[in-house]
Order: structure tokens, then sequence, then C-alpha cells
């Protein structure tokens, strides 16, 4: 059988970043933890008003300074103050500062000021798509009102429109400063729900440490911080919160949390505990109760991980071809079993009729961006079926997989593709570089000492 070949391009490889994903930065993920630290440590009294953020954003879009909008009707500091949440001016000082900006306030004052922030959350953690729609229309307004602006981010992410989302979070930080405090709780939410949407776990985790000394007794906040941390520490591999984090899901005291999102939480917890055989028992025995249709596919993918992760392949195998819809998620399990397999050399000529299929089913998606991870992925996995020289591997890594690795996580890949990389280093007497690169990549390393320097 012929080698598989890569096509790569080491200017612009095959692999883009999702949609929107570059919109935020670093430098916004800094911003916000310095602006609540401070926000946190002051002891000023603060005033809230809902159209600060409308009046910050209209000066800002036109790229006005303070002193352009003041005129003599005010101070500096007077305006300075309205925009950092200190003072609610006066409304006729109000007219000529919004009017100096484009906005009629009398018709802003006008305008629905129904806040629909809670509810979005509710529907957002629910999956009810319908009613996210509807909110999101409500949510409209011409003029920029924080508030709704945090609502429509949330049906962005639902929807899986992460331009736009990246958008909006960019909006609300450029006027955090006229934010209440629930409102700036809620940017870093839904901040955080971009970084995971996304696959950058190491940046949610980080905004989830500021997140952490911020008040947040609200039920359906306090249900989204939880699954973030839970779902976080999952992909990141943070084994000693993990427990913790998963217990909070289940308590009965967050009665805001889906009881199907229990149930998706539970197959995530089980694929950890894949030593342990009533782990699999377990996830086999919950194909006998309720499985929300939406999260079925998500079911299939923990089972078939547990399968190759306990040594099933064969009957994961078995099970993929006689299944009706193949999604490219489990495709690359697929491709991932026949792997292993391939490891025994003496089933190994039986699996290897198995690759032309593989191959097979990736042209089916291979061209669609949605689905790079499984693609990236799948085609290491051929690479090394095919037996190419170790070198020409560690090239494909160097130019397509490490970049990824080292601004996205994802809770299998990752961790494969860690290992992969280390034996390829040693397998070319590389030591001092898979010394270097353990170390980088500490938590996926199976039998380190995380304390390691």
């Amino acid at each position: 059988m012929g080698n598989f070949v890569v096509q790569l391009d080491f200017k612009q490889h095959f692999f883009k970043k999702k949609e929107g994903e570059k919109k935020l930065n670093r430098k916004l993920l800094i911003n916000y933890e310095d602006f609540v630290k401070i926000r946190m440590k002051s002891r000023k009294q603060f005033v809230y008003s809902p159209f600060a953020s409308t009046f910050k954003s209209a000066r800002l879009s036109l790229g006005k300074t303070l002193l352009a909008v003041v005129g003599e009707i005010c101070s500096l500091s007077y305006v300075s103050k309205y925009e950092n949440n200190l003072l609610v001016p006066d409304e006729n000082v109000l007219r000529v500062l919004f009017d100096n900006v484009g906005i009629n306030y009398d018709l802003l004052q006008a305008c629905d000021m129904t806040n629909f922030l809670c509810d979005m959350i509710k529907a957002y953690l629910r999956n009810d798509y319908a009613q996210l729609k509807e909110l999101f229309e409500k949510a409209q307004s011409q003029y920029f009102i924080a508030q709704n602006a945090l609502a429509i981010c949330f049906y962005y992410l639902a929807m899986e429109m992460y331009t736009e989302c990246a958008k909006e979070i960019e909006k609300i930080d450029a006027v955090k400063s006229t934010l209440n405090d629930y409102q700036i709780l809620v940017l870093g939410i839904v901040t955080t729900e971009f970084y995971i949407h996304t696959g950058r776990f190491e940046e949610a985790e980080q905004l989830l440490q500021v997140l952490k000394i911020m008040y947040k007794e609200y039920p359906e906040v306090k249900a989204l911080y939880n699954e973030e941390r839970f779902i976080v520490a999952l992909t990141l591999k943070d084994h000693l919160h993990l427990l913790p984090y998963y217990h909070d899901l289940q308590g009965d005291y967050i009665y805001t949390y889906p009881l199907k999102k229990q149930i998706r939480n539970k197959m995530l917890y089980l694929e950890t505990q894949w030593e342990e055989d009533l782990a699999y028992e377990e996830i086999l025995a919950m194909k006998n109760d309720y499985i929300p249709e939406e999260y079925a596919n998500d079911y299939l993918y923990s089972t078939y991980l547990m399968m190759i992760r306990t040594h099933r392949e064969y009957e994961l195998i078995n099970h993929f071809h006689r299944l009706e819809d193949k999604t490219p998620a489990l495709v690359a399990l697929f491709a991932m079993a026949v792997r292993t397999s391939n490891d025994h050399p003496l089933v190994r000529p039986h699996y290897d009729t198995l690759i032309p299929e593989i191959q097979e089913e990736l042209k089916q998606f291979v061209m669609d961006k949605m689905y790079q991870q499984e693609i990236m992925l799948i085609k290491l996995l051929l690479l090394q079926m095919m037996d190419n020289h170790p070198l020409d591997i560690m090239d494909y890594m160097k130019a397509v997989i490490l970049p990824y690795l080292q601004t996205h996580q994802h809770r299998v890949y990752t961790e494969y593709y860690v290992e992969t990389y280390l034996n390829l280093l040693e397998s070319c007497s590389r030591y001092k570089e898979a010394i270097t690169f353990a170390k980088k990549y500490i938590r996926y390393v199976k039998n380190l000492n995380k304390d390691e320097d």
C-alpha cells in the first residue's frame, strides 16, 4: 500500500483558527484581570447608570476624547466620574453630553430597558434555542446598552457565531468601567465561555482564577461558573480539583442547573475514571437511562474513548461500522482505535485493511473548517499507520500541530499529541529536547511529578 502523503504549506498550513478567535487577544485578558483587582480593592461608593455604557461606547466609536465632548457644560473630572460609576449627572448635563456624541437623550430614555441578561443565561444553560432567539430579538436596540450586549453574546455562543461574539465582547470590554459588579462578573463568564468554545482552555483557566475572587451568589451565574471550572479542569488534566468541581455541579442547591447537563457531565467525568472497571460498566449502563438527544453523540464519544483506553478497540470498530450517522469526532476515535490496534503485529494485517476506509471518511469533511481539529488528528494517525519515518512525522507535527498546541487544548487530542511527540523525540535520541518539551506540557505527561521544576 502506498504511503499516505500529507500536503504541507509551511507558510500557511491547512489548519486555520476558528473564526473570531484572533479577535480576543492576551491584552484583553490581562486588562480585565487588572481591572477586576482594582475594582475589588476599591472602597469607593459606586453608583450605576445603564446609559453610561451607551455614552462611552458612542464617544469611543466617534474617536472623541473626554475633553472633546465636555465643552463648557461641566468639568473633565465630572464626565470621567460618570464613565467610572462614581456619579450620575444632572439630566440637563446629560442631554448636552449625549448630544455631543450624536444621541438624543430623551429618545434614549424612551427605549426598552428590560433586562434580559439573567433569562438569557438560564436559556443558554438549558440549550433552549427557541428562547435564546426570542430574547436575542428583544435585546436588539439602536443604541449600545451593556446589559443587552452581554445577553447577545450568549446567543452568539450558542449559535457558534464566534466572530460576532468576539466583537460584542470587545465592545463591552472597552466600556467595562461603566458596568455594575454583576455585569463585570458576567463579562468574565461569557469571555471564559468564548475561550472554552474556541479551545483556549489555558486562557479560560487564567480568567477563572480572576473570577474566583468575585462575589457570584447569582444562581444562574454560579451554575455556569461551576460548569466552566469542571470543563477546564477536565481538559487541562487538573485531577486535584476535578472531583470537587464535579460534585459542585451535581449538587441539588444549584437549582438552575439542568438535569441534562448533569447527565453530560457524568459522561465526561466517567471518561477520567477509565482505570476503574466500574466506570466502564457505569457508562454502558447509562444507555438504558435517558440520554438527551443533543448529547447522544457525546455519549458515543465518551463510550468510544473508554473502549480505547480499556483496550476494547475491536468492539469500537464493530460498533462504528453499524453507525448510520458517523460524525467527524467519532471518525477520529475510530481512526485512533485502528492506530492502537496496529501496534499489535499479529492483528495488524487485518486492521491495515481499514486504512483506506479512514482515508475515505476523511475526504468527506476535509474541506470543512468546522472539523479541522479532527482532520489534524486523523492525518497524524494515518502518517503513523503508514510507517512514515519519525523525522517526517516530526516535521508534520512541528509545522501543523505544535503551533496549535501553544494556544489550544483538547481533552483527548492534546494528551495524544504530547505523548506522540515525546515518543518521536525519544526514538530520535533527542533527550534534552524531550525534557524541555515534557516540562512545558507537564500536566499532560503521565508518571511525572507535577512539582518538578
